[in-house]
């Protein structure tokens, strides 16, 4: 039982060590990200207080809505740039 002990723990640290960190070089050849594709989303609006009308709270819903849309097309693009550039 030892030694399969032993035999276990040789082949998980062999395992583990074998693994290879991918490194990414920038070339300066290639273009940089457009700058409206690395902009960042805009922060979360507060929600309203409680106590606010229905429609305070369908306005600030709405408003939601319309940035995780944008910053959506934005991780979008942005996938697309990576993709683009071969990593």
């Amino acid at each position: 039982m030892k030694s399969l002990a032993i035999i276990l723990a040789a082949v998980l640290l062999t395992g583990c060590g074998a693994t290879s960190k991918k490194v990414v070089m920038l070339d300066p050849i290639k273009p940089r990200m457009p700058a409206d594709v690395r902009q960042k989303c805009d922060p979360v609006p507060n929600a309203p207080p409680r106590g606010s009308s229905m429609g305070d709270l369908y306005t600030w819903s709405d408003s939601m809505v319309d940035l995780y849309a944008d910053c959506a097309l934005r991780d979008r693009a942005k996938l697309r740039w990576v993709e683009s550039q071969g990593m």
